[in-house]
C-alpha cells in the first residue's frame, strides 16, 4: 500500500499514522479498536486551539522505524554457505576415515596371510575341498591346513598339488612313491579316496607321475564345512560384492 509523504511507519508492521489527518491505519483484523482511537483523536484535534493551522499533530506512536537490513538474497546465500561448508568438510573427513579403516582391514588380512605362508612354508596355507573325491575322510566345503618341508613325500599322505594346464589345485592321497636314482627325485602317483582309478587321467597329456615341485603342501589338519562361503562365492560371483558391501557397512557402523 502507498502510504504517502504525510504517513509515518510505526515499530509495529500492522500500524501506520497519518500525521496531517491525525489518524491511525492498521490491518483489518484490528480495525474496530483503531476506529475508536481515530474518533477520539479527531475529536481532540478539532477542539484544540493551541496548535497552528496545518501543523501536523504528533502522537506517541508516530516515530520513525526502519527495518533491519539483512543483506538481501546475497546475504542469505552467504549465511547458508557458511553453514554448509563445515558440514561438507565433516562429511569428507568421515568418508576418508572410513576408507582408511577399510584399507587397514584388508592390509591386515594380507599381512596375516603372508605370515602364514612364511610359518608353514606353503604358498597356500589353507585350501578348500571342492569335490567329493576324498569322501568319507574329507567332505566338500572342508578347509585343510597345509605345511611344507623338505622331507620326502610318503605313501598315504594327503597332498595338494598343481597340474600343468589346470588352474585349481587338487587334494588327493599319495598311493605310490618311486625314487629316481638318476635325478635323486621321486615319482609320485595320487588318487582320490572316493575314486575308482588313479589320477593319471587328471595329469597333463602324456604325464604318468608328478614330482616334488608339483606339491604345494601336506595336510596337517582340517576344519569341517568352514569353506562353504568360498565355494558359494566361486559359483556365484555376485556374493563377493555383497560381502564387500557388508564389510563396508560394518566399518561405517563401527565408526558411528
Amino acid at each position: 500500500m502507498h502510504l504517502g509523504k504525510a504517513k509515518r511507519i510505526t515499530p509495529f508492521p500492522f500500524l501506520w499514522v497519518d500525521l496531517e489527518m491525525g489518524t491511525i491505519t492498521t490491518v483489518s483484523s484490528l480495525r474496530p479498536c483503531v476506529d475508536l482511537i481515530n474518533a477520539l483523536l479527531l475529536s481532540s484535534s478539532s477542539s484544540s486551539s493551541s496548535l497552528p493551522p496545518h501543523e501536523p499533530c504528533r502522537f506517541p506512536l508516530a516515530w520513525s522505524w526502519t527495518p533491519h537490513h539483512t543483506g538481501g538474497r546475497g546475504g542469505d546465500m552467504d549465511f547458508l554457505r557458511r553453514g554448509v561448508e563445515p558440514i561438507r568438510a565433516t562429511q569428507i573427513r568421515s568418508v576418508l576415515a572410513q576408507t582408511i579403516s577399510l584399507g587397514m582391514i584388508l592390509a591386515s588380512a594380507l599381512i596375516i596371510w603372508k605370515g602364514l605362508m612364511v610359518v608353514t612354508g606353503s604358498e597356500s596355507p589353507l585350501v578348500v575341498v571342492l569335490s567329493e573325491s576324498m569322501e568319507p575322510g574329507f567332505k566338500r566345503g572342508d578347509i585343510l591346513f597345509l605345511h611344507m618341508n623338505k622331507d620326502p613325500v610318503r605313501a598315504g599322505e594327503i597332498v595338494v598339488f598343481n597340474v600343468d594346464g589346470r588352474p585349481i589345485p587338487i587334494v588327493h592321497r599319495v598311493i605310490e612313491v618311486h625314487e629316481r636314482h638318476d635325478t635323486a627325485g621321486f615319482d609320485i602317483l595320487t588318487k582320490g579316496d572316493n575314486n575308482l582309478h588313479d589320477d593319471r587321467m587328471l595329469y597333463a597329456h602324456g604325464q604318468l607321475w608328478i614330482q616334488q615341485q608339483h606339491i604345494m603342501g601336506r595336510a596337517i589338519g582340517y576344519l569341517p564345512y568352514a569353506g562353504w562361503l568360498t565355494i558359494a562365492m566361486t559359483e556365484k560371483p555376485v556374493l563377493k560384492y555383497v560381502l564387500i558391501a557388508a564389510l563396508g557397512l560394518l566399518v561405517v557402523a563401527s565408526k558411528e
